[in-house]
Formats: C-alpha cells, sequence, structure tokens
C-alpha cells in the first residue's frame, strides 16, 4: 500500500493526464519532471504497482534557458481510473491515504514533496542563517496535505497564502493562489523522509548537518559534495 500512496503523492504533485487523443475517451496518466533520477523511481513503483516497466522519453529543451524534462505516461486502465477516483482528478487527499497507516502518510508525503518541494539555503557564518524547508501548491487540498504531517509529529508551521492579481497583463490567465508552509527539516529526516531526487537529498543532508552542528564548524556546500 506504500507505493500505491506513493503513487498518489507524485499524481497530486507533478503527475498528468492526457487523452490518447483528442475525443479519445481513453485517458493517460504520468510524470514529467527535470530530474531523472525521480522518473527512474516513479518507474520501479509502477513496475511493481503493475507488473509492467513503463517506458521513459526525452523532451528537449523548449528554449536555451530550459532544462530537458523526462517523460514517463501510464496506459494501465485500472490504476489511472482508480487514481482519478481516490483522488476526485486532484481535488483531495485520497481517504485511504487520511485514514491509513503512518507508512502509507509517509509515502504520500514523499510522492508530493519529490514532486513539489524546495529547500531554501542562505548561510552567514557570523550571524543567523536562514535554512528553510518548503512545500507549496495551488489546490485546497494542501489543509489535508499539511495535517498529515501533523499526525506524525512533524513541526510544521501555518500554512501561508500567496495571492495574485487577477488583472496582471503579463498572464494570458488568471493566476491562482499558493498556498505553502515550511516543514522542520530535523523532524521531517527523523520520521524516515527524504528525497528520491539527488540534488534535493545532497542540500537536505546538508543542511541537516548544519543544524545539528552547533559549533557551526561545517564545510561550504560545494566542498560537501566534493
Amino acid at each position: 500500500m506504500e507505493d500505491l500512496s506513493y503513487h498518489y503523492g507524485v499524481f497530486m504533485g507533478d503527475g498528468f493526464t492526457e487523452h490518447y487523443k483528442p475525443g479519445s475517451s481513453v485517458v493517460y496518466m504520468g510524470l514529467k519532471s527535470i530530474d531523472l533520477d525521480f522518473v527512474e523511481h516513479y518507474q520501479s513503483v509502477l513496475l511493481r504497482l503493475t507488473g509492467k516497466l513503463y517506458k521513459m522519453r526525452t523532451e528537449s529543451e523548449s528554449s536555451p534557458n530550459r532544462h530537458a524534462r523526462y517523460r514517463c505516461r501510464v496506459g494501465h486502465r485500472e490504476l489511472v481510473e482508480q487514481t482519478l477516483l481516490a483522488t476526485q482528478k486532484k481535488e483531495i487527499v485520497p481517504e485511504s491515504v487520511v485514514s491509513g497507516t503512518d507508512a502509507m502518510k509517509a509515502a504520500f508525503i514523499q510522492g508530493v514533496m519529490d514532486s513539489e518541494a524546495w529547500i531554501t539555503m542562505s548561510l552567514n557564518p557570523i550571524g543567523p542563517s536562514n535554512i528553510q524547508l518548503s512545500v507549496g501548491v495551488t489546490s485546497a487540498w494542501i489543509t489535508q496535505f499539511h495535517s498529515l504531517f501533523v499526525d506524525l509529529k512533524i513541526e510544521v508551521t501555518k500554512i501561508g497564502t500567496r495571492k495574485y492579481k487577477q488583472d496582471d497583463p503579463k498572464y494570458l490567465k488568471p493566476r491562482k493562489d499558493f498556498h505553502s508552509f515550511s516543514i522542520n527539516i530535523l523532524n521531517y529526516m527523523d520520521a524516515g523522509l527524504t528525497f528520491n531526487i539527488k540534488r534535493k537529498r545532497d542540500r537536505l543532508e546538508y543542511c541537516s548537518r548544519i543544524l545539528r552542528d552547533f559549533t557551526r564548524e561545517y564545510p561550504r556546500y560545494k566542498d560537501y559534495l566534493g
């Protein structure tokens, strides 16, 4: 059940749905990410869930300042229908997760964090440093997601909302409000949570080392990575 919960989390984050072709009733779902190791990990989860290794392809950069994206599309009808029903098409956290075991909640959290979390790191050797692990989405289900951390006794801040002007001429479509909160890094890691993306995992582990080292004798980030 942990694999299914992780899959739900990924879908709620960077997951997508699309029709086989315009007007078709056949729906695919999948993951697009700039992180190859994230998509490869998701492939392994899908293999355990469906018994099939879904192929991955690369979408080239659309402009010089954008990264290539790796894409894995899933056509398993039962899993697609189950996911859309359980999440009400990305509107709610599945009830199986909300009422599930701590392991299922942690797996769902991991899926969303792999997709939507970021780490802010501003170090000051002679004064206060700013180190934050945060996650944010534009959907109301963030309230349910926030509660999962509370259930696992992981310290989190209150949910903050950034509102955007709806008449901004720079954007063709109105921008949705952005909801986010921050997470205690040490609580997060002590709960067995990390990242399945190396660049995020390295940053997380480096920040945790600083937070646990009250002497402040820590290497520079580039030296830490070797």
